[in-house]
């Protein structure tokens, strides 16, 4: 179930970037660790200011069991991410390909991705 939210979660975080992107002049295929791709990307608004993601929580306090919660995850264990979920930045007018996804990990997604 983990997997299935996580796609879900990128998929929607696709959407809003595509739907941002279209708005924003990209003249060719850009890498997303590029230079070009960081300029673009920084003048972006994904969410409006008054939205909870871009509250500043520097000086909020702490949660009463902060050190449990963290305990039950793990102090010691790695924070862990995927370094290959890169993007490309496309320009508006670039023509769409079919893109067939095989090789499901869970058997659930595979009715979630067929469109």
């Amino acid at each position: 179930m983990k997997i299935f939210r996580f796609v879900l979660r990128i998929y929607g975080f696709l959407a809003v970037l595509a739907l941002v992107l279209s708005s924003t002049a990209v003249a060719q295929p850009l890498m997303f660790n590029t230079p070009q791709a960081d300029a673009i990307l920084r003048g972006l608004e994904i969410f409006p200011r008054d939205n909870p993601w871009n509250q500043v929580i520097i000086n909020w306090p702490i949660h009463p069991d902060s050190k449990s919660i963290v305990a039950s995850v793990g102090n010691e264990k790695p924070l862990r991410y995927n370094p290959d979920m890169s993007f490309i930045l496309v320009p508006t007018n670039q023509p769409r390909v079919e893109v067939k996804l095989t090789g499901y990990p869970d058997p659930r997604l595979r009715r979630l991705l067929r469109w």
